[in-house]
């Protein structure tokens, strides 16, 4: 927009601002980087930018993000929270913690009544076609109109895979129909970053062929009823795990601090040996950055049921399950530490019971024998 400033996307310090690698090195566990979709996307981009402009501009534009956090505007999928102002008095802030996930209030400091800051979940800061529809949102299009634009006429939320016949394949003149556009879609949904224009040109052929080789169908580019399975199957399940996504998942179980052995990690992952020799090499590399930290979290309890609920999970799938089991785990600290004050509590109130002479003080050398684990002191 000709009266907006760019404020800035590249920032040293924890947040968005910076990238997941500068993030774990210098400000390990800030919030930016815990969710499986901010352990996904290139390590070492920025995921936020802040565009500057006039109160106006600012209550306008602000004002089309709130709108689209109302009906969950499909074109926000990629947006993790934005701020920005709609009565210049006070922030307006909003924050999610998966893609369509719901949103809920936030709160950030008073430079946003005259920037608009927007971060992104960082598996998408390279994925054009997720980061695009933001700016539909900023500019005022309504989301019929950009459907519309798109040759979508229907339901962004439902990513399906497309049937019809006959089977789709380059062609001369190219390929132009609606269904073409839903298979881009769904193309993307697993990693592709194609464009959405509903033509079957060599780019897609290339997609749809990289999805039947991970499937084990014949590898032609044409996309027919047997690649219409294999893509239906992967939306459902998710794609299986590729040397290319073992860097991501190296990272993240090396941020929980998971122990690793050969046997157990190998045999409960089902990897082939190459992918076991890669995904070591990566963590070792990893992980030699990082030794010494996070010692809290090292759990083989934690590990173990983690690994086990991954077996034959999809990367995201992975990802998902270690944050769901880290969080348990917290939780289980948590309340340990609970009862560790409250049993303090308790001997306190025994001692001075004893002190007081209401109790006899063999009790409380019983007492504390007893929850040690030895045998009482002989009378």
């Amino acid at each position: 927009m000709p009266t907006w400033l760019l404020g800035g996307i590249w920032a040293a310090k924890s947040g968005y601002h910076s990238s997941r690698a500068y993030n774990q090195a210098n400000h390990p566990g800030n919030y930016s980087i815990r969710l499986s979709l901010d352990l996904q996307g290139p390590s070492d981009k920025a995921a936020a930018i802040d565009y500057t402009m006039s109160d106006a501009e600012m209550r306008r534009r602000t004002g089309y993000l709130r709108d689209g956090v109302e009906r969950n505007d499909p074109r926000l999928y990629a947006v993790r929270e934005f701020y920005g102002t709609v009565n210049s008095s006070t922030v307006f802030g909003r924050i999610k913690d998966s893609r369509t996930g719901s949103w809920r209030v936030s709160s950030a400091d008073s430079s946003h009544l005259w920037h608009i800051h927007i971060s992104f979940f960082r598996a998408y800061v390279n994925v054009w076609n997720e980061l695009s529809p933001v700016l539909s949102v900023l500019s005022g299009e309504s989301l019929s109109a950009w459907q519309d634009r798109q040759g979508s006429g229907g339901d962004d939320n439902a990513i399906v895979a497309p049937s019809g016949s006959p089977a789709l394949q380059v062609t001369s003149p190219v390929t132009q129909e609606a269904r073409v556009g839903q298979l881009q879609r769904a193309l993307n949904e697993l990693g592709e970053n194609l464009t959405v224009d509903n033509r079957y040109t060599q780019a897609v052929a290339d997609a749809v062929r990289r999805m039947q080789q991970a499937a084990g169908i014949p590898a032609d580019g044409i996309y027919g009823t047997q690649s219409q399975q294999a893509l239906a199957t992967f939306l459902e399940e998710g794609m299986p795990i590729t040397s290319s996504e073992l860097q991501s998942i190296a990272e993240a179980v090396w941020y929980y601090r998971l122990p690793w052995t050969d046997a157990w990690v190998r045999d409960t992952w089902g990897l082939r040996e190459d992918g076991w020799r890669a995904l070591t090499i990566q963590q070792s590399s990893y992980g030699h950055s990082r030794r010494g930290s996070e010692e809290s979290l090292r759990s083989v309890e934690l590990s173990e049921a983690i690994l086990a609920a991954v077996t034959g999970g999809g990367q995201q799938e992975i990802l998902q399950r270690i944050d769901s089991h880290h969080e348990t785990q917290m939780a289980a600290i948590a309340q340990a530490a609970d009862e560790a004050v409250s049993g303090r509590v308790e001997l306190l109130s025994l001692v001075q019971q004893a002190q007081a002479g209401e109790i006899a003080a063999e009790a409380v050398v019983d007492e504390l024998a007893r929850r040690l684990a030895v045998a009482p002191a002989p009378a």
